[in-house]
């Protein structure tokens, strides 16, 4: 850390030439130019700023690190195979799959964002998400990603959603994939990912 200091030092009763406390005022005038900061930005840290352990209260706070990465969490997962379910039923797919599924510390309102490679043969395929641990919430179609499906064709298609899911149990939450086909109809799924984020 650089510190101030003078050319000359003054003992008391000694008489002090003026050229000299002059040289000693442009010491330290010199020093608050060089380190001081400006409110302008002209000059700026060099370093890193420790601030005290304090959260902000107000939009004009600086904040943490620590705590800036606490408000903003994410977590995501993917599981590539191929998978199939026969259901009109949301569950896991066919030999016990599951998934993906991820584990996030959450406020009261978390996002989800599913997507997938998914066929069927006929109706509505989907892919929903489920919620376990602090909170509860079985797979649902208001948070389900989903593609119609011509009958009699089997064509693949990218299915993709974001959405907002609110009423969470603040705490450690669990986001698990779960899927079904409208009508029973064989389902097949691969490429699936899970992201959840949360801001609370």
């Amino acid at each position: 850390m650089t510190t101030a200091s003078v050319t000359y030092t003054f003992v008391a009763g000694a008489s002090a030439a003026a050229a000299q406390v002059n040289t000693n005022f442009a010491d330290l005038v010199g020093f608050l130019n060089t380190n001081a900061l400006q409110k302008d930005g002209s000059l700026a840290m060099t370093g890193r700023l420790t601030l005290a352990g304090l959260d902000p209260t107000s939009g004009d706070h600086a904040a943490r690190k620590s705590y800036v990465d606490n408000k903003f969490r994410i977590a995501s997962a993917t599981t590539s195979g191929l998978e199939t379910r026969f259901s009109s039923s949301y569950g896991d797919l066919s030999g016990g799959a599951t998934g993906p599924a991820v584990t996030l510390t959450t406020g009261t309102e978390a996002y989800v964002a599913l997507s997938c490679a998914a066929s069927t043969v006929v109706d509505t395929i989907f892919m929903a998400v489920a919620v376990t641990g602090a909170t509860t919430l079985a797979a649902a179609d208001s948070r389900a990603a989903r593609a119609l499906q011509p009958d009699g064709e089997a064509n693949n298609h990218s299915l993709c959603r974001v959405f907002k899911i609110t009423g969470l149990n603040a705490g450690s939450n669990i986001f698990t994939a779960k899927y079904k086909t409208n009508g029973g109809q064989l389902g097949s799924w691969q490429e699936r990912d899970i992201t959840v984020w949360t801001t609370t």
